[in-house]
C-alpha cells in the first residue's frame, strides 16, 4: 500500500522500463491485461517491439538434477547431443556447458559426436557421488 503518493518522483525512463518488464511478464506468463499495457506503452509513445521478450527457460531440473541425468543416460551407452537432449526432454544448448563440465572433470569424453563415460570412472559405479567443480583457495 502506497502511504503516500509523490508525483514526479520517478523518471519516464524507470517507468517505461517498468512497462517493458511488465508486458513481458504477461506476454511469458500468457496473463491477462496486455492490450492495457500495450495502450499505456502507445500512449508514452513507446515502441512495443524495441525489446524482444525472451522465452520462459525449462526449468525441469534443479540443483545437480540436470547432470544426474545426463549422467543416467549415458550410464545406458554412449549417445550424441541429440539423443540425449531427447532422452531428457532439454534443449541441447542448455546442457552443453554441463557436458564440457563433465569433460573437464574426466566424467565423459567426446568421441565425434557421440559422448560416452570414461571406462573406470567411479561415477560410473557411483551415480551419488558429487561431481561439482572443487573451488581451489
Amino acid at each position: 500500500m502506497i502511504k503516500k503518493l509523490k508525483i514526479g518522483r520517478h523518471s519516464d525512463e524507470t517507468i517505461n522500463i517498468s512497462l517493458y518488464y511488465l508486458r513481458a511478464q504477461i506476454i511469458r506468463n500468457d496473463a491477462d491485461g496486455l492490450e492495457h499495457v500495450e495502450a499505456i506503452m502507445r500512449l508514452r509513445g513507446l515502441a512495443l517491439d524495441a525489446l524482444s521478450v525472451p522465452e520462459k527457460r525449462n526449468r525441469r531440473f534443479r540443483k545437480g538434477q540436470l547432470r544426474q541425468a545426463i549422467l543416467d543416460e549415458l550410464r545406458k551407452g554412449p549417445l550424441t547431443s541429440r539423443q540425449i537432449a531427447e532422452a531428457i526432454g532439454h534443449e541441447r544448448n542448455n546442457f552443453a556447458h554441463t557436458l564440457q563440465a563433465l569433460k573437464a572433470r574426466g566424467v565423459v569424453q567426446r568421441d565425434g559426436r557421440v559422448w560416452r563415460l570414461i571406462a573406470g570412472s567411479h561415477y560410473i559405479a557411483d551415480p551419488a557421488k558429487d561431481i561439482r567443480p572443487k573451488h581451489e583457495n
